[in-house]
């Protein structure tokens, strides 16, 4: 009796743990939740908080100064203006213009930045979807230490052919040297 009992706990166990995750493998694997709706498989929007060294208030002046300063090249402010963007903060919402700005202060090192066009390649917002453009930007922003990239960089790895993921970790890996930074990408090593 005593062996049935642990096998019947061990059982009940398992179908706990693949009950209680079962919404995480839905969204990994791509299939509609229960209620049929797809679009729930998609990433989430980004919330954008204000960048740390910008001006916090939504005022056309405010929004005036915050702009020239990102077009001076300050990550910071670039981030905190394609936020505006992307939220409608003192502007129309306009994803477009809201990755121009995430994209260039991504290019500068932004990690949040390179989080941000990651889950907007994937959900294809501002831009067309492009998952492989989507997992090479979680890379980046993984390999600096995003930890919500390296949740998104596992989904999408699942989603794109071993060829697609060593070419995209290679283009990391050469970004990251072009960009003179001290992290690198682990390769996959296996099919």
């Amino acid at each position: 009796p005593r062996p049935v009992l642990l096998i019947v706990a061990a059982t009940t166990l398992i179908l706990a743990m693949l009950w209680l995750t079962m919404p995480f493998w839905r969204s990994v694997a791509g299939s509609p939740p229960r209620n049929g709706n797809p679009r729930q498989t998609m990433p989430q929007p980004v919330q954008h908080p204000p960048a740390s060294n910008a001006p916090v208030t939504s005022s056309p002046e405010d929004f005036a100064v915050l702009r020239q300063l990102a077009e001076t090249g300050d990550a910071a402010a670039q981030f905190a203006v394609g936020a505006r963007y992307a939220n409608g903060e003192g502007v129309s919402q306009d994803f477009p213009e809201a990755f121009r700005w995430f994209s260039k202060a991504a290019e500068q090192g932004h990690v949040v930045a390179q989080a941000t066009l990651g889950a907007y390649y994937w959900a294809g917002r501002g831009v067309p979807q492009d998952l492989s453009k989507a997992y090479f930007w979680g890379l980046i922003a993984a390999a600096g230490g995003d930890q919500g990239s390296s949740y998104r960089v596992a989904a999408l790895a699942s989603r794109l052919s071993h060829e697609q993921v060593i070419a995209e970790q290679q283009h990391a890996n050469e970004w990251i040297k072009s960009h003179q930074l001290s992290i690198s990408i682990p390769t996959a090593s296996h099919k």
